[in-house]
């Protein structure tokens, strides 16, 4: 493959001060970005819109790249060039609404200026870049067939394989088309929004008090576009009922998901004085997405998650994995007081100087709730979709009948497996438990640094620091090692380094 395109963007801002006190920011951004081309003509793509669904290449070049047995394992499937459909020979149609404003507003509300207040919103979007791109190449253009090497045929020097022992086309219903891409894709698109409210405390100490939220919508997803509805008659019995019956799988890049974020912010920092600086920030957040899939665990890819069910509705929708509701970090700076040029001892000669006088020591800590996980269960059929069978992950989440958490979790128990339950195979529905309901272990730990520097000749100097990962040796619990329905992290480390600089 050798995909190209070329992206524009343009941006203009001015900064307006109706009074000394206010000050307004104004910017507006225009983006163009073109799907990719294929210098090796290997782009296909899927019209779902066409009755039976057909397959677009971009030009003459990249239909004569079609091997012959996809062809005739899609006998009743029209093959055409872009040009025939009525597109762009990249398959995709161009977003040409990717304006995006912004608006910043900084306001002193007294004449001592010790009180600002920040307010701002801004829109984004998001360019979707090779991923998108790579799931549109060699979808129809490229075959892999398997030869069969057998007693009664077998393979004979330096013929190792032969036109007879090849695989033929696959019979009709049975081949996968991965993947094919919404022709009118938008690229997703964030409004973000913030309003912040600082003092001057005095003592070289601030305080900040801020809302942050953010709103995205047309995020990427990738389901079956030929699953067929959920049912109580079982995946063969309705097989055939299948939109587009000459394939199996039509999985696509599409826009969809959404994801909303909430948090609030309080923070103090002390610039260095008396030898000492801190900064200290709790934050208490609440983010919901469904771009993650049925058993979201990570950041959702660029190109989407395979998601199970295309009629979903908001079943995914619920707490993202990655985000903690709770979480406090602190880190501080202190000069101890002792030695030369320090507060204490600033007479000591140089040699007891160089054991007592100097030392620095940091701090960092860590306080937050845990992640927010998602039960599953594997290898069963609920809808009666067909999950086991259709090549597509079987990954799903079980019937919630109970809280699912413990009084007093341990490594061994953490969750109350009982409170979950795999339901039976063609229920016509899938399981009944939602996205990120259970929370996992939280994290707790403090750890410091002590350190001293010693002038060398010149301007070279040399460090001296023990490092304490986890100083008080608290334990934290890791994620448990697997949600499936059917061990303790974060050790005391200390480490000695010394550094010579020049």
């Amino acid at each position: 493959m050798n995909p190209f395109s070329t992206y524009y963007a343009f941006f203009a801002q001015d900064t307006w001060r109706p009074t000394r006190a206010v000050t307004v920011d104004l910017g507006l951004r225009y983006d163009l970005r073109p799907p990719m081309n294929d210098r090796s003509n290997q782009l296909g793509n899927f019209d779902p819109s066409y009755p039976g669904g057909r397959v677009i290449v971009s030009d003459a070049a990249g239909l004569a790249l079609v091997p012959d047995l996809v062809r005739q394992s899609v006998p009743n499937t029209p093959f055409l060039t872009a040009d025939q459909a009525g597109l762009p020979t990249t398959l995709r149609r161009t977003d040409r609404n990717n304006f995006s404003p912004r608006l910043g507003i900084a306001w002193r509300p007294s004449d001592s200026g010790r009180t600002v207040i920040h307010g701002g919103f801004g829109v984004y979007t998001v360019p979707l870049l090779g991923s998108v791109n790579y799931s549109m190449v060699a979808t129809v253009t490229a075959a892999a067939v398997g030869f069969a090497n057998s007693l009664t045929n077998p393979f004979v020097f330096p013929n190792v394989s032969s036109a007879a022992s090849a695989e033929g086309a696959l019979p009709p219903g049975t081949l996968d088309f991965r993947r094919a891409n919404q022709i009118d894709m938008r690229d997703p698109r964030t409004m973000q929004w913030s309003l912040t409210v600082e003092r001057d405390l005095g003592w070289r100490t601030g305080a900040r008090v801020s809302y942050v939220g953010s709103s995205t919508k047309d995020l990427i997803w990738s389901p079956d576009l030929n699953q067929v509805t959920s049912n109580t008659r079982g995946y063969d019995a309705v097989k055939n009922t299948r939109p587009f019956p000459d394939w199996n799988v039509v999985t696509t890049r599409a826009n969809d998901p959404r994801s909303r974020y909430h948090a609030l912010g309080l923070e103090v920092n002390k610039r260095l004085s008396d030898g000492l600086t801190l900064d200290a920030s709790y934050t208490l957040a609440r983010h919901h997405s469904d771009a993650g899939g049925a058993v979201p665990s990570a950041f959702p890819a660029e190109n989407g998650a395979t998601t199970l069910d295309l009629y979903r509705g908001d079943a995914d929708y619920g707490n993202v994995a990655f985000t903690r509701r709770h979480r406090f970090v602190s880190t501080f700076l202190y000069e101890l007081p002792f030695g030369r040029s320090r507060r204490f001892a600033n007479g000591i000669g140089r040699g007891l100087d160089l054991l007592v006088g100097g030392w620095d020591v940091t701090g960092v800590t860590l306080l937050q709730s845990g992640p927010f996980l998602t039960p599953f269960f594997s290898n069963g059929d609920p809808s009666g979709t067909g999950t086991t069978v259709r090549g597509f992950t079987a990954t799903q989440r079980p019937d919630q009948i109970g809280a699912g958490t413990l009084a007093n979790p341990t490594a061994d128990a953490y969750f109350d497996r009982n409170a979950f339950a795999r339901p039976a195979d063609n229920i016509g529905r899938f399981g009944n438990a939602g996205a990120g309901i259970l929370v996992g272990p939280g994290t707790r730990v403090f750890s410091m640094t002590i350190g001293k520097s010693f002038t060398m000749a010149g301007t070279s100097r040399l460090r001296v620091e023990m490092a304490f990962s986890n100083l008080f040796s608290i334990e934290n619990l890791d994620i448990p090692s697997s949600m499936n329905i059917t061990s303790s992290a974060g050790p005391r480390t200390v480490q000695f380094s010394l550094r010579y600089s020049f």
